[in-house]
């Protein structure tokens, strides 16, 4: 059910939230039932708007947290990855002589735009695990943390 946050901010506040918000106003909630603007005037709102902003303000940040998420999964599955093979001396660790031939390797084009990219997103990860909100979202960021090479692993593949 969409709500006003502030003036400009418009999300979706979801069932819990507004379990919640009729707990404080004394009430039960029944996801089935319409809401009615006459129905919140009535009730004990006014008296309970600082729990209920506070209650808005956490469903603000479980949007965004979600957003998010789903930005990130977004990215990632839909990236494509280009490989450049180049020829390196061969290096012989007992002589730390470079003779002996080239070995090939393959290195990622646009190397920085992609490690830009995984450094914010191993922070945002860090970020939902850390947050006490949106506990559902803890497996799948466990998972993409997990995905996620560290950046200076990515010079060689």
């Amino acid at each position: 059910m969409p709500i006003t946050f502030g003036w400009s901010i418009i999300f979706d506040v979801q069932s819990h939230h507004w379990q919640e918000i009729y707990i404080c106003m004394g009430e039960m909630y029944d996801a089935k039932t319409s809401l009615l603007v006459s129905h919140l005037l009535t009730s004990k709102l006014l008296q309970n708007r600082d729990i209920i902003s506070r209650i808005c303000g956490q469903a603000l940040t479980e949007h965004t947290l979600e957003q998010n998420m789903l930005e990130l999964e977004q990215y990632w599955e839909s990236r494509e990855f280009t490989l450049r093979k180049i020829s390196i001396p061969k290096h012989n660790p007992n002589t730390k002589s470079r003779k002996g031939g080239t070995e090939s390797v393959f290195i990622l084009d646009s190397e920085d735009n992609i490690v830009k990219q995984i450094d914010d997103h191993q922070v945002l990860l860090q970020s939902i695990l850390a947050s006490p909100y949106v506990k559902e979202l803890h497996s799948r960021a466990e998972i993409w943390l997990g995905l996620m090479p560290q950046p200076h692993g990515l010079n060689r593949l």
